[in-house]
């Protein structure tokens, strides 16, 4: 049986983070691997603690008066929440040291280091740790399965260290199109788009950790779903689309929402029975889909530039450009979506993608 090191973002805070990794180690372990998650501490990914979490709040009670005891309990619960998620479901281990370096003797242990999915080559999520990109991997072990930059434009001082250490990867895959670009521009090598590992589950799999949480609605209701900031121009086309179903709203990602406790496995089960998904994240694009459920894409809005790569790679595999909002008039049935064809593109895609991970794990 291999042992294989998993190396992704850590933290309880990302329900796509969590659900990929989760992914990622049921995929291994069905294919007669050994996982374990390889826990990362850094300044940005470090699991906070009750003392961090209460500086924070003090902090920000003392800059912005909107800023309450009640969202940071919120944010507490919530933390728990994932927490408890990871350590009923993910192999976590912690073998790095303070200082984040990895002792020889525990590396000969593992058979491989696979380092994937989410953005774990975006630096501006990793500090620019080249721990993400398996430095202290020999190049024989290092696997990387459908790592993402999450950025189209890579910053000058990032590119030498992706070159230096890609160029001596074993096995290189990407989560989108645009990632595979830049990877030819920096080394000059192909490398093939698999699917996230998320999308290698049947809903079946995912149903299994679907947890409903207490107050989940009994009625027809609307996930709203945002990672970036919610423009007024943006409120105010959710406040058409929701107006004309009159369903209650579910805010997935707003502090002061009822359901903004909810785990990730709460999550799988609210995306599994909406009956609208409003999203600019890719995994509520990728659960919406798993689950045939209507969804509606906006572009994020981000700091950082367009992060739209990973769904547009996602949708065109699916044949479904049409869930952009954009290309949806507010006359036009929204819930009405055939997911015939985007199922038969899944499956071809996910054969592909898992025969890349086998051929990585036996050659």
């Amino acid at each position: 049986m291999k042992k294989i090191g998993v190396i992704t973002l850590n933290g309880y805070f990302n329900y796509g983070n969590r659900l990929q990794n989760y992914a990622l180690e049921q995929i291994l372990n069905k294919n007669g691997c050994y996982v374990e998650t390889i826990w990362i501490d850094s300044k940005k990914l470090m699991r906070s603690t009750i003392n961090q979490r209460i500086r924070v709040f003090v902090k920000k009670n003392l800059i912005d008066p909107f800023y309450r005891w009640e969202e940071f309990l919120n944010d507490k619960k919530r933390l728990e929440n994932f927490e408890m998620f990871s350590l009923k479901y993910l192999n976590e281990k912690r073998y790095l040291s303070k200082k984040n370096t990895f002792q020889e003797s525990d590396i000969n242990t593992f058979d491989y280091f696979i380092v994937g999915s989410d953005q774990v080559w975006n630096p501006h999520y990793t500090s620019n740790s080249e721990l993400y990109l398996l430095s202290f991997v020999p190049p024989h072990k290092r696997i990387a399965y459908a790592p993402s930059f999450g950025i189209s434009t890579i910053p000058s001082d990032y590119k030498k260290v992706i070159q230096t250490y890609l160029l001596n990867y074993k096995n290189i895959s990407v989560r989108e199109e645009e990632g595979s670009r830049i990877i030819k521009d920096l080394t000059g090598k192909n490398v093939p788009v698999v699917l996230d590992p998320t999308l290698l589950l049947s809903n079946k799999e995912w149903m299994s950790i679907a947890q409903p949480p207490t107050n989940k609605p009994k009625k027809n209701y609307i996930v709203t779903y945002f990672l970036g900031e919610v423009s007024d121009e943006r409120q105010k086309y959710i406040d058409r689309v929701t107006e004309k179903y009159n369903y209650k709203i579910i805010k997935l990602a707003n502090k002061h929402d009822e359901f903004y406790q909810t785990d990730p496995g709460g999550f799988v089960d609210l995306i599994k029975d909406a009956s609208l998904v409003l999203t600019d994240s890719f995994h509520g694009t990728v659960f919406s889909i798993i689950f045939e459920r209507p969804f509606i894409v906006f572009e994020r809005e981000n700091k950082h530039g367009s992060m739209r790569s990973r769904i547009d790679t996602l949708l065109r595999i699916t044949n479904l450009e049409s869930r952009n909002v954009e290309n949806l008039e507010m006359r036009d049935e929204v819930t009405n979506i055939d997911f015939r064809s985007a199922k038969n593109q899944l499956e071809t895609e996910k054969t592909k993608s898992i025969d890349y991970l086998k051929n990585a794990l036996e050659t």
